[in-house]
């Protein structure tokens, strides 16, 4: 695989959210972003989940798995981590090494938790769940910097479902609590994966670069959804394809 090439410095970064570099790969018609979105929205998980009537043996399901994939990125930010520093990107070092701590911490551990397991090893993932831990490895081993723009669509794809939803979701229901922690927590709120991808990437070339790999996880996380609800997986677009 060989990548477009970057220019660097290209201009000054973006700062402001509605043209950022992120809200741009969340908006580019160009890889199908926003309908790619709207599916999402649509899919019968997210629907049930909305409407409170998702079978729970789905949602358990799916969050099993979505216990491995935490694992999965907590590995991949580490591996990463060390890649970047060898390559001599110690912005990049720290934040992923920070990151890796961070899901540990406040994802991963409290989940497991939750569900009364002692790790993920007996965990056996489904097809889409699988195909995206693995993109997310390889995207670690063979090109840390974007891991970053890798992991938006969890970020990003969760909360504008939830900020789309929420509105019409009931209090009683059994998933109030997924859209109520999963929407904005205010006005032109970005996470901190969003922040970091806003202030160190901005060129063209790198936009280019990014667009593959931000589409290709927006198709995973939308077939992970798909296949918790048993609905057949979304094809990935030919302009998700990584080149070379």
């Amino acid at each position: 695989l060989e990548l477009p090439k970057e220019i660097s410095q290209s201009g000054p970064k973006r700062s402001a959210v509605e043209n950022s570099f992120s809200q741009r790969l969340f908006s580019d018609g160009a890889i199908r972003s926003q309908v790619i979105r709207n599916v999402t929205k649509e899919t019968a998980f997210i629907q049930g989940m909305a409407s409170g009537t998702l079978n729970a043996n789905y949602y358990g399901a799916y969050m099993v798995q979505d216990l491995d994939y935490l694992h999965v990125v907590v590995n991949a930010f580490n591996r990463a981590a060390a890649i970047m520093r060898q390559q001599g990107l110690d912005e990049f070092e720290r934040f992923y090494r920070n990151q890796s701590a961070v899901w540990r911490s406040d994802y991963l551990e409290p989940l497991l938790e939750v569900w009364h397991l002692e790790n993920t090893q007996k965990v056996q993932p489904g097809t889409a769940a699988s195909e995206y831990m693995s993109f997310l490895t390889t995207v670690s081993q063979d090109h840390a910097k974007y891991l970053a723009i890798a992991l938006l669509p969890c970020a990003m794809l969760w909360r504008w479902l939830a900020d789309e939803l929420f509105p019409s979701v009931q209090v009683n229901s059994a998933y109030y609590s997924w859209f109520q922690e999963n929407k904005s927590k205010s006005p032109g709120y970005r996470s901190s994966l969003e922040r970091f991808v806003d202030e160190n990437f901005s060129s063209e070339g790198e936009y280019q670069n990014a667009k593959p790999f931000f589409c290709q996880a927006m198709v995973k996380e939308l077939n992970f959804f798909r296949e918790g609800a048993n609905q057949n997986l979304y094809v990935l677009p030919p302009e998700c394809q990584l080149t070379g």
